[in-house]
């Protein structure tokens, strides 16, 4: 996936208030960025680190910029949980994921059990359809990615409700 437009780097000064961000520009200005990401992002908010914001081009708009990445040590995090989505959705569009190529139809944020929605939905008449789930995870140890970073009751609900569908006779 590109990126219409180079993305503006700056320095983390905060988070506050879950959706804010406050970035130092190299220019020594200070701006207050959206936060798309309402986990804990723990690990990715010391201050002074290196972050990518994106330009919504709208000067009418509240927060004009959207704090898009995080470097974490020599790693770029991605923080808009939004992006993922859009990223497989493109890749499955180009047939780049081979174990899910093939589906005649791609639906996302299909309406699920009780006010749940699946990332996305790929559906096709002679193999069905296969549930996907998209999940940005913000948090690693050693080498290893952690979903989520926080206790999260909505998320236990969602992955109860999508326990059933799963076809057993395939694991």
């Amino acid at each position: 996936m590109r990126f219409p437009v180079a993305p503006l780097a700056g320095r983390l000064v905060r988070r506050y208030q879950r959706f804010f961000a406050e970035v130092e520009l190299a220019r020594g200005e200070r701006l207050v960025a959206h936060c798309p990401n309402t986990g804990s992002l723990l690990g990715c908010l010391a201050p002074g680190s290196a972050v990518w914001l994106r330009d919504s081009g709208n000067p009418a708009r509240k927060l004009r910029f959207t704090w898009q990445a995080v470097r974490v040590g020599r790693t770029w995090v991605n923080v808009d949980t939004a992006l993922p989505n859009r990223v497989l959705a493109e890749a499955l569009a180009r047939g780049r994921v081979p174990e899910l190529a093939g589906y005649a139809n791609l639906r996302r944020e299909v309406p699920y059990g009780r006010n749940s929605r699946i990332d996305l939905l790929l559906e096709d008449a002679g193999r069905g359809t296969c549930h996907v789930e998209v999940k940005s995870t913000t948090l690693v140890e050693g080498a290893v990615a952690l979903f989520p970073d926080a206790v999260t009751e909505r998320g236990t609900k969602h992955l109860g409700e999508l326990a059933p569908p799963r076809d057993r006779s395939r694991v």
